[in-house]
Order: structure tokens, then sequence, then C-alpha cells
């Protein structure tokens, strides 16, 4: 049996992609037995080069054409066999999870709207799904989606995302499928360009220059999403960074700074300055940089 161009295996139903995979099985086995008694018998090792003269010139002839091959020509055509039939099941098993993914997709948004009539107080209102691409081998990827607006308006907690993600799994994993995955991306935040732009910047950080920080102490504050889809690494980082100053330097803004400037009590004061913001630390907010 000859093998199929990968083309056309993406046209054949699943019955037959699957009864193909099991062909190509039984002739990897097949060939495999046969490479262990070329080895065993020849103690073959990759080393064609350094061949034995006294070792037989041919070890196959063909029954039907009577073709003669030498031992490394037959060798590698077995290894040739066995490696484009493994590349036709790998692609057979890529397509048949594919498909199945394509198939149990609309169940991750229907256990959602479920799951959301059945316990309302789990799923804030500022939080939403959608289903993105089907990743290689059948992965379905959900990419969460957060109102920013409406999560600071009503202190929400970006934790609850997280429950939300770890029941949707055990769901998943209980009722539904174990050979297709699935993933949840980075929580994609919603007016977040705006918000850093129009509220951050004009706002929060005039009000720390100029009540919290008069004596420019504070070299800058971070404000940043990771790039990570970890649960435990999901909120936004909002972290002051300090000016370092000469502890010999006799200017009166650097004795300020050095003796007088509480880095410990700053952030105690931005902790309340963000709290009217509607930002609760530990909610939806840390004050610790982390690295993706």
């Amino acid at each position: 049996m000859n093998l199929i161009e990968f083309d056309k295996l993406e046209k054949m139903s699943d019955d037959s992609l699957k009864r193909r995979f099991s062909v190509l099985k039984r002739r990897e086995d097949k060939i495999n037995n046969i490479l262990d008694k070329v080895r065993q018998q020849y103690n073959t090792n990759f080393h064609w080069d350094n061949e034995d003269p006294n070792e037989p010139r041919y070890i196959y002839v063909s029954r039907k054409s009577g073709n003669r091959m030498k031992r490394q020509d037959y060798y590698a055509n077995l290894y040739d066999t066995i490696s484009n039939a493994r590349d036709e099941m790998r692609y057979i098993n890529r397509l048949l999870k594919q498909r199945m993914g394509h198939n149990l997709k609309d169940y991750v948004i229907s256990f959602i709207v479920m799951d959301k009539k059945g316990n309302p107080s789990l799923y804030p209102d500022w939080v939403s799904f959608k289903l993105d691409d089907i990743g290689h081998y059948g992965v379905i990827n959900v990419i969460p989606y957060i109102d920013l607006n409406e999560m600071l308006q009503q202190k929400g907690d970006v934790n609850k995302v997280a429950d939300i993600i770890r029941r949707v799994e055990m769901f998943w994993k209980r009722y539904l499928s174990n050979e297709v995955g699935i993933n949840f991306r980075k929580i994609n935040y919603i007016g977040l360009d705006d918000y850093v732009k129009d509220v951050f910047r004009k706002e929060i950080k005039d009000r720390v220059n100029s009540e919290l920080d008069p004596k420019g102490c504070v070299h800058s504050i971070l404000f940043k999403q990771p790039d990570s889809s970890s649960l435990w690494r999901h909120k936004i980082q909002i972290v002051p960074r300090f000016k370092k100053f000469d502890y010999w330097s006799t200017d009166e803004k650097s004795q300020y700074c050095r003796r007088d400037f509480s880095e410990y009590g700053f952030k105690g004061k931005l902790k309340t300055l963000l709290n009217e913001y509607g930002w609760v630390e530990s909610y939806n907010y840390v004050d610790r940089y982390e690295k993706d």
C-alpha cells in the first residue's frame, strides 16, 4: 500500500483515516521487526562506511524482479519507508484531533452559558469569553475578555476569571475529551490602552506628582499587563520605581529623598489613591514586578 499525499487525507472521512492509521501502524511494527533482525544479523550501527569485506555483498533479493540490493541500501530503504509512514501517521493523528476540536469547540461556550445561568454569582458582568482558532493538534483556544472600566467601577476581583477557567477545565476533562485539550490564552482587557492614556497618565500620575511625591523621589510607576497566560500572573502590575541618590550628596532634594522619604509610606498612599479609581491590591492588580 503506497503512501497517500497529505492533501488527499484531508478529504477522507474519520473512519477512513482511522483505518488508514491502523494499516500504517501494522506496517511500522512489521518494519521495526525487520530492522531489528538486520541490526542483530549484521551488527549494523549506522557505520556503513567501514564494512567488513568478508560480509556478503547482497542481502536482499526481490522475489518478483530478482533485483539484488546492498545491505546499506536495503536498510536505508526500510528506514525511509518507516519514516514516511510515521510522518503520515502523525499527520492523520493531527487531522483527526483538529476535526475533533472543531466538533467540540461549541461545547465550551455552551457550558459557560449554562453554568452562568445556574451560578450567576460566579460570573461577573465584566467577564466574557470568545473562541479563538483551533490549535495544531486540535487544542481549543479560548480568549477571556475583561471590560476594564466595568471591572474598576465594581472593584472587581480578577481571581474570579481563574475560578471560571478551572471550572471549565474540570468539566472538559470529566465529561468531554482527554484527547483534545483546551487552552485559555492571556486575558484581553477591553479599553486598556485608552485607560492608560486618558486616566492613568493624565489623572493618576499627575495626582501622584502633586500630592504624594512633590519632591520628585519617585522615578516612575510601571503599569503593565503580563504577557503570560498563567492563572497566577494575570493581574495588572502597578509598581513604583524609586530614584537612587548619592549618599554623600549635599543637595537638599537628595538628602530629603534619602533620609525623610519613606518608600513603604509612599506605597501605602499610592494604594489608597488607586483604590479611589477602583484598583484593589491582590484583586485586580499587584504592586510587584513579575517577569514573563
